[in-house]
């Protein structure tokens, strides 16, 4: 017995110190990695946690400069959660396939601090409806989780996302 638990507390060990965030999506953009683990500390203050740790959520993107290639994005125009405010950019990993876009996504607050949060979007443009997720991230979004629908919004180019968040992790740092 003890031939095998030598080697699997190993590979528990070297996979700890891997250094990859366990939350992170399988496949950071170019760039994104770099940005996800700088060590800014703008707007990482523990007031940040003003909002409620569940509830609705409720966003209004535009997406005059998203180009349907990877690693485009879109810019948060409204939003009811404080962590996630008007200017936040929305980067999509991959590029758009016919009418279909199915991609994780990394959000980007305003002010280049550390922490992003991680999601996951499927939109049909031709229905003009979508589904999302958002699973976590760093610092402050490490326990976020959020599902939503996507839907259009009166204007060019402007989508709503429509659903819930949570806050999970008990005495968690967010």
């Amino acid at each position: 017995m003890f031939r095998m638990t030598l080697p699997v507390i190993g590979l528990l060990a070297a996979a700890a110190c891997s250094g990859r965030d366990a939350t992170a999506p399988a496949r950071l953009a170019d760039g994104a990695r770099a940005n996800a683990g700088s060590t800014s500390a703008v707007n990482e203050s523990s007031g940040e946690s003003d909002s409620p740790r569940s509830g609705p959520l409720s966003i209004t993107k535009e997406c005059s400069q998203y180009t349907r290639l990877a690693n485009s994005f879109c810019t948060l125009v409204t939003s009811n959660l404080k962590q996630l405010p008007p200017g936040t950019k929305v980067v999509y990993l991959k590029a758009l396939v016919g009418t279909t876009l199915e991609t994780d996504v990394i959000l980007y607050p305003p002010g280049g601090g550390a922490s992003v949060a991680f999601g996951h979007v499927s939109l049909d443009l031709v229905k003009r409806y979508g589904i999302g997720t958002l699973s976590g991230g760093t610092g402050r979004f490490k326990h976020l989780e959020g599902q939503f629908e996507i839907t259009p919004r009166p204007g060019v180019r402007t989508w709503a996302w429509t659903g819930t968040y949570s806050f999970g992790g008990e005495g968690s740092d967010d």
